[in-house]
This record gives structure tokens, sequence and C-alpha cells, in this order.
């Protein structure tokens, strides 16, 4: 994201000085509305500070919604630099000033408030500033195919929220018709609460119609069922449904008191839903409050897609306000370079920890521009950014050097170029690789919390022998860039400490199963892994055998769990001497729970406010503290049992020479079975009898696999994970063509 520094406007007056800076979001996933996808949105911040005391600044956000919000007109930007040149004559009487502006209208207040108050972002102090009370929220369904809504349900009720707000009108009636069905089906009123928001998809002829069809599933409420603008039939409408009508974007652009009263008054709807950037600020806001609690007209107050700094003012103001119904601000965590700020969504409600220090670096306040641009030290050389690019681009022209080279100096253009984000490429150990975009921000902050843990402050030098093209690559990098580490980079093949020198041995090192396996089978790499005071192993599972071998070692050896998603590791297992444990730790700043399958969530503030929902079956061993079972998506249902591979993997451990997994299998009289995948070129009549024999042994009558396979050759993963579907259908049709 390129920072927009054309954009920003400084004025200096009397007492205050306003500069005003654009900054894009990028949302992680694409987002519908009946208004069509959004991938960015633009927002502008307004800062302002008195020049008597220049140490502190307000902050307000100035939330243009395109095609929406009522100040979506030319000459937006020319007002802003407007309001900075007169902030001093106008910051008394700014609502009237900005009263056809909304959404600077509230940028102002805001940062005013802010101002006021210190320059801390703490606006309206409250039991929920100090972490005393939170804010029960909606979970938010966006528009999409039928199986993206499912999806996001689904994760919406893991997550623990008890009213889901969905997005209707953008995808075939019926389709949302059957969704509501099913979440019905599983869940009734009392324990599903379901919002609708139409944005005005419905239009006049058909509205009657599917409110009569919709009120079949027990509908709290449904917002804007028909476009703005329409005050007589919206009235009609409000008398008639057999679902609560909630107005939304009927407010925007009423902005005197008598406007809003009449409007109020002749359409009399059951709920008013407040979005104060498209309203005008916290004092228009309260004007609705006011009017709708004269005629029994209940409301709730929603974001409006703000970063977390707009987020974190609105929700500090609803929060004095001591509303019961559940509040719609949960949309923190929808873009990949938001603020970092104080604000965890947990079980349905919105928390605010005092303890999660404020990250403004990249709206240009706390800290300098750029902070990801460090001088990295690269094989004993210290190099500024632009001087390492080169160094790696002419490395890269030597015709001998492998892909990887050439995939640092791409990762290294991405790390210090001037977007906030950066593409990084998944492993495909779930399912199909594919690119997700995170924060640098994030990255650094990541770098941090392991750095925290593993002390790596002391560790004057790191090995890259990862590939840079994934997360676990980059992260050695960014460590050894923010910890000022010397990193000595190797070829990353299947043995990379063969490539050191003997005087060149790192005191910390990142590497995966298979490269340790390798190290450990040969005299030379085997002793310098020793030497090595720090090792962490990720990219797949430690096979029993390999662990047995780390266990004697005396250096610090660990585990780790983690995934693309959650920017690296997020908890580690020792693995070697005494301290050795079966029991995942999480890092400084994370904590963790499991859903009703028994499956891991991840609260990691460093990655997002909303919580990480994964597929891993985890058991609780501690206040921060799990074991690994295995995964959800490999589960066996035979027969209505439910097996874990992971499981029988274990117990087979040391009875198998080589790779081996278990797989389900169709079968037609139990739906699935077990199945054993074995890697080598032929298994022997013997070879098989034997292994028969100890499985009886070891396993139980439902455990048994039902077919031995053999493979040739394992697919694996980037990262040097087994891939088990795609090895299994490689197995099943080379065992065809055979």
């Amino acid at each position: 994201m390129e920072i927009q520094t054309e954009a920003r406007f400084f004025i200096f007056g009397e007492m205050l000085k306003a500069s005003w800076y654009k900054y894009k979001l990028i949302f992680r996933h694409p987002s519908g509305t009946s208004r069509g996808i959004m991938h960015e949105k633009e927002t502008r911040f307004l800062h302002l500070m008195d020049e008597e005391h220049p140490e502190i600044i307000g902050i307000g956000e100035c939330n243009l919604l395109k095609g929406l919000s009522c100040d979506d007109r030319p000459g937006y930007e020319p007002m802003l630099n407007w309001v900075c040149l007169n902030i001093n004559r106008i910051s008394e009487n700014f609502h009237f000033f900005l009263k056809d502006w909304p959404s600077i209208r509230l940028g102002l207040e805001m940062g005013l408030i802010d101002l006021q108050q210190g320059g801390n972002r703490f606006l309206f102090p409250s039991e929920f500033t100090r972490g005393e009370k939170a804010i029960h929220i909606n979970g938010l369904v966006w528009m999409g195919d039928k199986d993206f809504m499912l999806h996001q349900i689904g994760e919406k009720l893991d997550q623990g929220f008890s009213v889901i707000k969905m997005k209707v009108g953008a995808i075939d009636f019926e389709a949302e018709c059957a969704l509501l069905e099913y979440i019905r089906t599983k869940y009734d009123q009392n324990t599903i609460s379901i919002r609708l928001d139409a944005n005005g998809a419905f239009s006049p002829d058909v509205v009657s119609h599917k409110l009569k069809k919709l009120s079949q599933y027990q509908i709290h409420s449904l917002e804007q069922p028909i476009p703005a603008g329409q005050p007589d039939l919206m009235a009609e409408i409000c008398r008639n449904s057999p679902i609560p009508i909630a107005l939304d974007e009927e407010l925007i652009g009423v902005h005197s008191i008598d406007e809003k009263r009449r409007l109020l008054e002749m359409i009399h709807p059951h709920f008013i839903v407040l979005k104060p950037s498209l309203l005008g600020g916290f004092e228009a806001s309260s004007e609705w409050i006011s009017l709708a609690q004269e005629i029994n007209t209940g409301w709730w107050v929603t974001s409006a897609l703000e970063s977390n700094i707009g987020l974190n003012a609105i929700a500090q103001w609803t929060a004095t306000l001591n509303n019961p119904l559940p509040q719609g601000l949960g949309t923190g965590s929808l873009f990949t370079n938001n603020i970092r700020a104080p604000l965890v969504v947990r079980n349905g409600f919105l928390h605010y920890y005092p303890e999660i220090e404020w990250d403004l670096k990249f709206i240009g306040i706390n800290k300098e521009h750029y902070c990801w641009k460090l001088p990295l030290t690269l094989n004993g050389q210290t190099l500024n950014p632009e001087d390492a690019i080169s160094l790696v681009e002419d490395l890269s022209k030597d015709h001998s050097v492998e892909i990887w080279l050439p995939e640092l100096g791409k990762f290294l253009k991405q790390w210090y170029s001037n977007e906030e984000i950066i593409t990084v490429n998944t492993s495909g150990s779930t399912g199909k690789p594919k690119e997700i975009q995170i924060s640098k921000t994030a990255m650094i902050d990541s770098a941090r919390v392991t750095g925290e843990y593993l002390q790596l402050f002391n560790h004057s030098n790191a090995l890259l022998c990862l590939s840079t093209r994934y997360i676990a690559g980059m992260m050695m990098v960014v460590r050894a860039m923010v910890y000022k580490q010397n990193l000595i980079y190797v070829n990353p093949d299947g043995n990379p400490l063969m490539h050191l020198s003997e005087e060149n041995i790192p005191a910390f090192a990142a590497m995966i199963p298979a490269q340790v396996y390798n190290a450990l089978d040969n005299p030379v790499s085997a002793l310098r892994l020793k030497k090595i005071r720090t090792l962490i192993i990720g990219g797949g599972e430690i096979h029993t055998l390999l662990e047995e071998k780390l266990k004697s070692l005396q250096n610090a050896v660990y585990a780790t769990f983690g995934m693309t998603e959650t920017i690296s590791h997020i908890a580690l297992r020792r693995i070697s001497g005494q301290k050795a444990t079966t029991n995942y730790t999480t890092l400084p700043g994370i904590t963790f729970s499991a859903d009703d399958r028994g499956c891991l969530v991840i609260h990691a503030p460093h990655v997002g406010s909303e919580p990480l929902v994964t597929n891993d079956i985890i058991e609780i061993t501690g206040k921060n503290q799990f074991a690994w079972l295995g995964r959800y998506d490999n589960i066996i249902n035979r027969g209505g049992v439910k097996l874990n591979p992971e499981v029988i993997e274990k117990k087979l451990a040391g009875k198998i020479s080589g790779l081996f997994f278990i797989a389900p299998f169709p079968d037609a009289r139990f739906g699935q079975v077990p199945v054993l995948i074995v890697e080598n070129e032929i298994m022997l009549i013997d070879e098989k009898q034997r292994l028969e024999e100890s499985m009886e042994k070891l396993l139980s009558r439902i455990e048994k696999p039902f077919h031995i396979f053999h493979s040739r050759k394992f697919e694996l993963t980037g990262s040097g994970k087994i891939n088990r579907m795609a090895t299994l259908q490689k197995t099943v049709t080379d065992r065809l063509m055979d």
C-alpha cells in the first residue's frame, strides 16, 4: 500500500493545528453487499494538536463510504483542506459548519475529544475502557454464494455468537431462504437470534411477499428492506410487516432535529440503526436516540467499516449508553492492515484490553514511517535496504544459483517497498495452496513475541535455510532485522547444515523435520546441529522416532505450532533435554480455547481482533498449554465411530520404517474405513504379514486398517508436509493402473 504523503496537509493556526492523512484499508476477504463487492476502501484521519502541547495528538477518522455517504461528492478533500485552514475558527461550532459533511463532522468531533482527553484514544472512559465490561455484539455474515455464507455462519456459531446478522438481497432469494432454514433446523430463536440487512435490495412489488416468506424463520429484525427515500411506502411496510423493521440508510442525509422527528413519527419503525460516520457524529446520533425513545422505537449502534481508530471511538461512546441490545461493532478484523488497537472480539462480545498498546505508525503518529525499513546483516555484512536488495540481485545473476536466492530478493523487494501489506503463499497443508495478504506490522509483532519467549536478543546470528517464498523463511529474515542478528543464508535443501563452515554455526535456526532428520543422519551435520543454541522445528509433524533422537540433545529444541494465517507459530513445545514435554505453550499475549468440536480457537492480538478457528483437535492441559491430537478434517467416520488418524499413527510409530499415514477410504458398508499408506517401491508378502501381525497387537478392531497400500513417492507440500489427499489420490490411481 502506497503511503500517500501528497494527501497530508499541515496548517499552523493560532492555537490548534490540523492535518489530514489518507489511508487505504485492505479487506481480508472480498466483502459483498447489495451494492457490490469490496476489496479495499479509503479512509482519512484528522490529526489535531495544540501548539502549546505538541506532544499530545488527537486523532479522528473521516470515514467515507463510496455510494452511501451523503458527503460522497466532489469537493471532499478540498473541504478537509478548508477544515485544516480554519480549525481555530470552526472548532467551537463545527457542527454548524460541517452539517452537510457528516463523516468529516464525526472525524473532527472524535479528534477534538481525543485531544481534550490527552491524546491516548480514551475518549469516553467507562467500565468498558477499564476492561471490566464488554459490549454484546452480533456476528456479521457477508453476502456471497451459498457455500461461502454457510462457512461464515459456521464460523460465527463456533466463535460463540448468539446473534448473527446476515446480508441478504445479493444472491438468489430462495437460496437465502434455504440458508435460513438450515440454521433454524439446528438452532431455535432462543439459541441464535438472526438479524437481516437488505441494504434496500427488495423492490416495492415483491417486498411484502419476501417479508412473509422470511417471517417463517423467526427473524429478529430486517434492516432497510427497500431503497431509502420512499417514506410513505416504508411507513406502510412498518405497519404491516410480520418482521420488525429497522431503518438504516433512511436516516442518512437527514440533519435537522425537526426533519428527524418528522421522519420517525411518519414511519414509526420498530428500530433505527445508528452509524455515526454516516449521521454526523455522536451528538447527531444522540439526537436520533432521544427522538426514538419518545415514540418507543428501539435502536442500536453499528460501525460502517471504519478502521480501529473510528471503531474504538464509536465503541467507547456506545458503552456509555448502556443499551442491552447487541450492537454491530465486530468489524475490526475485516482488514489485513488495520491499526493495532486494544479491541478484541471474544465469544460474541467486544472487549477492550488496556494492556494492549496502540500501534499508530502507519498513520504517521507515534513512530517513524516505514519502520520495516531496518538494516539487514547478511553473512556478516550490514546493509541498508537498497544495498541488501542489490547484493541479492547480483548474487542471483550467477546461473549456478538455485531459485531460492532470487526468492530472497523478491521478498526483500516486497518488504522494503512502501506497501504496508505483503503477499505470502500458504503451503497447501490443509487445502489448495493460495496467496494471502498480511501486514508487516503483524509480522514485526510476531517476531517480537517469539523473541521475548526465546530471548533472541542473546543470539548474535541466525540461519536462513528455509525458502522465503513461505512465511517461515520470511519470518527468519524479519527476526534477524528486529533483533539485529547476522543472518547466515544457505541453500534450503535437504541438509543445509552441510553448507556451513565450523566457525559459522548459528546460535538460532529454524528447520523443517526432514532437514533435521537428514542432519542427524550425517556425523558432520549432526555435530553442527548439536552446536545450535536454539532450534525451532516446524512445517510438519515431528515423527516419533525423530523426536526420540532429539530428546537426548542438550541444546534447546522446540516443536512449533502455527500456520501462515497466524504469521508463523503461536505456540512452542520443548522436545529436548529434561524440560521436554508433550504440551504446547502459547507465546506471550496469545490465548486460546476449544470449540464444540474440540478444535483450537486462537486469540492472537498481533494477528487480528477476531479469533481464528482451526481444524486442529486439542486437549487443554493448562492455562496456556494444550496437547495436539490431530486434524478434524482428517477424521475417519467408520459407521458413526470417529477415528483420529494421528492417534493410530502414533501407535504404529517404530513398527514401520519410512513415511506412512492413515487415511479414510470409501466403503459400502461403513461409509469410510481406515487404510494405511506406506512409502516404498514394493511391499513384500512377508513384510506385509509382519506389519499386519503388529497392527493386530497394537490396534483395536475398529482402528485396524482395512487395506495396506504402498506409494512409490509421497506428495509433499511446499513446506515439506505430507499432502495426504494428493498422495491418497495418486496411490489409488496408480493401483488401478497397475
